[in-house]
């Protein structure tokens, strides 16, 4: 809404300090007020202390599970996906699809 608005860095902090919790309004307050009264430092801040961390491509296929409200095939789709952006060859080499399927099977929620 905010870039659709037009909305001024000022703004944007105004709006941001009426909506935050107490916590995160004690969190800020012990910001700089250089950090406090920029947006772009500001946003970055509070994105590095709240937003969770992104973990690596290689990391979440290796990390992955199938989820419960999730089938079997659509799980296989979320890995292959996930393998093609972790840069893991499973279409190429055996070796490489032998370990994507492995990966597969051993993930693979109990029904």
């Amino acid at each position: 809404m905010s870039v659709q608005g037009g909305w001024t860095d000022k703004m944007k902090i105004s709006e941001l300090k009426m909506k935050m919790s107490s916590a995160v309004r004690n969190w800020r307050g012990q910001l700089s007020k250089h950090v406090q009264s920029n947006w772009r430092r500001l946003s970055g801040e509070f994105k590095r202390k709240y937003l969770k961390a992104r973990t690596s491509e290689s990391e979440r296929y290796y990390t992955m599970r199938q989820k419960s409200n999730e089938s079997a095939m659509e799980f296989f789709y979320r890995l292959n996906e996930a393998a093609v952006k972790a840069d893991i060859r499973y279409k190429k080499g055996k070796k490489d699809s032998a370990h994507h399927i492995k990966s597969f099977i051993k993930n693979l929620r109990d029904q």
